[in-house]
């Protein structure tokens, strides 16, 4: 159906894969348009997601202390960090299964500055893997000095994480401050989402993003019209309706 258009299909490629999918199988333009209302709800909630954790991490930037839930309060670069430490576990989860160790030094083989996530020691990442490759752990500095960890000393999916004012002293089952964290449930505040306000300015935020996207908007719709057309389907709407 899309692709009985290609004068015009370009212009849907801001559009995200689930989108694509669910206009594939639309068998109406009705349908084709609930799609997109559907996908600019969704940027509009991420947007909101987005800059409310901008809005947390300016309002406490350099601030000492803990919210309500025990977090700290100055949180820049957590989130970033911790993917980052995920990565590096889902990394050495493959090299166990394939040659029954962790590897010696996974950070040389994927550690680059231009590489997934910036897993270089000039980004501040360590790591320590035991000789027998039974255990291995890594963690890195944010920019307020608060220190994330994760690690293993078993086979995968083992999972232990860390965070603390200073450097982990040992792996897991050495140092008694990581804790077991196989299904990401059991890590701490630190490791969870904080409590964003999505309410505060939500109508200005959603006329922004409607109005930044409102000529992509048309441009998708226009593109849909003219593939309905092509294909003979049934065409009921206007372009630019929402």
């Amino acid at each position: 159906m899309i692709t009985t258009s290609w004068t015009r299909v370009h212009d849907l490629g801001q559009l995200g894969r689930r989108c694509y999918s669910d206009l594939a199988h639309s068998q109406s333009w009705g349908e084709a348009r609930a799609v997109i209302k559907s996908q600019l709800e969704d940027d509009a909630n991420q947007l909101r997601v987005d800059e409310a954790k901008r809005d947390l991490a300016d309002r406490h930037a350099g601030k000492d202390g803990t919210d309500p839930e025990g977090g700290r309060l100055d949180r820049r670069e957590f989130e970033e960090t911790q993917d980052a430490l995920r990565y590096l576990h889902t990394r050495h989860g493959g090299w166990w299964r394939k040659q029954e160790r962790y590897h010696s030094d996974p950070l040389a083989l994927i550690g680059r500055p231009d590489g997934m996530y910036g897993l270089d020691s000039s980004n501040g990442y360590n790591e320590w893997v035991s000789p027998d490759g039974e255990s291995w752990f890594a963690w890195r500095e944010t920019i307020s000095g608060w220190i994330f960890g994760i690690g293993s000393n078993a086979p995968p999916p083992d999972e232990w994480k860390y965070d603390g004012p200073d450097c982990p002293t040992g792996p897991p089952g050495v140092d008694p401050r990581w804790r077991h964290d196989p299904f990401g449930l059991e890590a701490g505040p630190n490791w969870s989402l904080p409590t964003l306000d999505l309410e505060t300015d939500k109508p200005a935020r959603d006329q922004q993003l409607w109005a930044d996207n409102e000529h992509f908007r048309r441009c998708a719709l226009s593109a849909l019209r003219r593939a309905f057309i092509n294909a003979g389907s049934e065409w009921s709407g206007q372009p630019g309706t929402p």
